[in-house]
């Protein structure tokens, strides 16, 4: 059995699929006021060498942040102008 393998295939067949893999620093999250769920999330991504920051639209978020997914889900339940409770589907 290979791991990554399994990682890698998975990965190949989500991106087919019209997932979006994003690596990067989060640093805000925009939400809907009305339904509590994330619209965007503003990624600051390493480029060459400068650092740029990317807002993506998203429709659902996966948080892949390992030992740092409290951090992630605080900066999410924050969201500008908005402290209802995060929505989860």
């Amino acid at each position: 059995f290979d791991p990554w393998a399994l990682v890698q295939g998975l990965k190949h067949k989500s991106t087919e699929l019209g997932v979006q893999f994003v690596t990067g620093t989060p640093m805000s999250a925009s939400r809907n006021a009305s339904s509590g769920r994330v619209e965007s999330v503003a990624i600051q991504e390493q480029q060459s060498n400068t650092t740029v920051t990317r807002s993506y639209p998203v429709h659902q978020v996966v948080n892949a942040a390992g030992a740092h997914c409290n951090q992630l889900m605080q900066l999410l339940a924050k969201g500008e102008g908005n402290d209802a409770p995060l929505v989860y589907p």
